[in-house]
C-alpha cells in the first residue's frame, strides 16, 4: 500500500479562496433541475398501502435487498492502486489540476478554473445539490466568482489513488485562513484522454465539528 502523501507538503494558497467549493451557500444553486433530494425514497414507506407505484418500490427495495450478495470480513480484497507507474502519473496529474485552480482563483477567473472540466463532468455540493455538465456547473462558477463568495482559503493534496491507469483520484482540503469561513474536502476523480486529465467527478464535504 502506497504512502498517501509527503510530510510537510507545503499547501498552496488563494487571495480570493475557492468558490466553487462553496454549492449552495450563496445563491441557492442547489435548487436547479440537477438537485437530488435526500431520502426521497422513503416516499414508499410513507405512502399509504395500495399505492401502486409506493407498492412497486417497495417490492423493487426488498428484491434488490435479497439478491445482493454477502461479504466476508476476511475475504480477499484487490488492493486497486498498484501500479507505480500510473500512480506516479496519478499524483503529477492531481498537483497541475490543484495548481491550475489555484492560479484561476488568485485571478477570479471561473473559465480558467474550470478549463479542465470535462462536458459531462459531475459535480456535487456540500449541501447535497448536484450538477451535471460543464455549461451549467461553469454558469454558476462565474457567478460565485463575480460575487466574490468564498473565504481566502488554503490547499492541500491529502491523498491520490490511481485505480486504473489513466484515472486519478484525490482528496485536497481546502481550509479557510481566518475566522468562520467554510471549509472542506473535495474528493475530485481525473481521467486521463489523449495525453490530457480532465475531470469526470467531483464531490464536495463540509468540514464541521462532528455532532456530540
Amino acid at each position: 500500500m502506497k504512502a498517501v502523501g509527503k510530510p510537510g507538503a507545503k499547501p498552496v494558497s488563494s487571495s480570493s479562496g475557492v468558490v466553487h467549493l462553496l454549492g449552495g451557500a450563496a445563491g441557492g444553486w442547489g435548487s436547479g433541475r440537477g438537485e437530488v433530494v435526500a431520502g426521497q425514497d422513503s416516499s414508499a414507506q410513507r405512502a399509504p398501502r395500495g399505492d401502486p407505484e409506493a407498492e412497486g418500490l417497495r417490492h423493487r427495495q426488498s428484491t434488490s435487498a435479497s439478491t445482493v450478495p454477502s461479504m466476508s470480513p476476511n475475504e480477499n480484497r484487490p488492493v486497486l492502486d498498484d501500479d507505480d507507474a500510473a500512480h506516479a502519473a496519478a499524483e503529477a496529474a492531481v498537483a497541475r489540476f490543484a495548481a491550475e485552480l489555484q492560479e484561476s482563483l488568485n485571478t477570479s477567473d471561473a473559465d480558467g478554473y474550470d478549463r479542465s472540466f470535462a462536458a459531462d463532468v459531475m459535480w456535487g455540493s456540500p449541501y447535497g445539490a448536484t450538477l451535471a455538465g460543464f455549461d451549467e456547473l461553469n454558469a454558476v462558477h462565474r457567478t460565485l466568482m463575480a460575487r466574490a463568495t468564498a473565504p481566502p482559503s488554503d490547499f492541500e493534496v491529502v491523498a491520490v489513488r490511481a485505480p486504473a491507469p489513466g484515472v486519478a483520484v484525490g482528496q485536497i482540503r481546502r481550509r479557510a485562513r481566518t475566522g468562520p469561513g467554510f471549509s472542506e474536502m473535495a474528493l475530485y476523480t481525473l481521467v486521463e484522454r489523449d495525453g490530457r486529465w480532465w475531470l469526470a467527478a467531483a464531490q464536495n464535504t463540509p468540514i464541521a465539528t462532528p455532532p456530540v
